[in-house]
């Protein structure tokens, strides 16, 4: 059947396909630069205990006008695949969820990002700076959060202790 193009994988949609072969230098160096944002998203995660969930790596379509309904439908049901910064089965780390379109019951079962297909690591590599800001941002949100709720427990004791000599 000449004239039909093949089907393009749900992959090749979302992230470009460079039209050469990269060299395995670049490849192992987008692992080892993972490695070390995974090394570090640990290590937050330890150290406050903030997690930061759907955050979307990929943004494999542009939102569509309101009125087109199709465009619109087809946009929502579209596959996404979101990153957290989150603990899994004890471990702290980064976490990929590759998920299916809104009507499919079945949970996607998180997977370490390191262990991920290669180009949704590039993608996570081109928003990483994105990502980690919105992750900080939750961290001054939520010590900011624990701060106030910390002063108002202690103008509680306060209370207390001037009413109880």
């Amino acid at each position: 059947m000449s004239g039909m193009g093949t089907l393009k994988t749900y992959e090749s949609l979302v992230v470009e396909e460079v039209p050469y072969e990269l060299p395995s230098e670049a490849d192992d160096a987008v692992s080892a630069v993972v490695e070390k944002l995974s090394q570090q998203a640990k290590l937050l995660g330890e150290k406050y205990g903030i997690s930061l969930r759907e955050f979307e790596i990929n943004q494999p379509y542009r939102k569509p006008d309101p009125s087109d309904l199709v465009a619109s439908f087809l946009f929502a049901m579209a596959p996404r695949d979101h990153l957290s910064l989150e603990r899994v089965r004890g471990e702290w780390g980064l976490w990929l969820r590759m998920r299916v379109g809104p009507l499919t019951n079945s949970q996607p079962s998180p997977t370490p990002l390191r262990d991920s297909p290669l180009p949704l690591r590039r993608a996570f590599l081109n928003r990483s700076e994105e990502f980690f800001k919105a992750y900080l941002d939750r961290v001054d949100a939520g010590l900011g959060e624990s701060r106030a709720a910390i002063e108002a427990g202690h103008r509680a004791l306060e209370l207390i202790e001037k009413h109880n000599p």
